[in-house]
């Protein structure tokens, strides 16, 4: 599975990592999906979710309003989430909770954003196994988007930025 991030998804999903940092942050990604790749257009943060630096929650009433109003006025579909483990190294935070398990669709992206401050500046890159990394001063993310298959197994979808790239020097 490849994942193709848009510029507007990107700035989005890294403005409130960074944004909430260091509770974590949690949103719904918008685009169109299809069996090899996902085109993912837009990512709109939920600014109501309950947070801490461990867990974040929507709001039920508050997250089924904005899907309906989102799909409404974009046309596109609900095709996943995305949250933030703030303050985990960037080696290991990337990986599911089993909380992010059981809430993660069939055949949806769950999208990881692991986030610490650092003070080594490196250009974003497409990592060999599928994540995207790299930082904003003063802090350094790793994005990996996991997908459950047709199975129930997770696997790490290739993530495809091209407007990350060379970011951060």
């Amino acid at each position: 599975m490849k994942i193709f991030l848009s510029e507007n998804a990107f700035v989005a999903i890294v403005t409130a990592a960074v944004e909430t940092f260091p509770q974590e942050t949690l949103g719904t990604l918008i685009g169109f999906p299809n069996p090899e790749k996902i085109l993912v257009q837009l990512a709109v943060p939920y600014q109501t979710a309950d947070r801490t630096e461990i867990d974040v929650s929507p709001n039920p009433n508050r997250s089924g309003r904005m899907e309906r109003f989102l799909h409404r006025v974009t046309l596109m579909e609900t095709v996943g989430d995305f949250h933030s483990h703030p303050s985990i190294p960037l080696e290991t935070g990337y990986k599911l909770s089993k909380e992010d398990k059981a809430s993660t669709m069939i055949e949806g992206l769950g999208l990881v954003v692991v986030i610490n401050r650092d003070s080594i500046e490196r250009a974003w890159e497409h990592m060999e196994k599928g994540s995207l990394w790299g930082s904003v001063y003063p802090f350094s993310l790793r994005l990996t988007s996991w997908y459950k298959n047709d199975e129930g197994r997770f696997e790490i979808a290739s993530i495809h930025c091209p407007y990350a790239l060379g970011l951060g020097l």
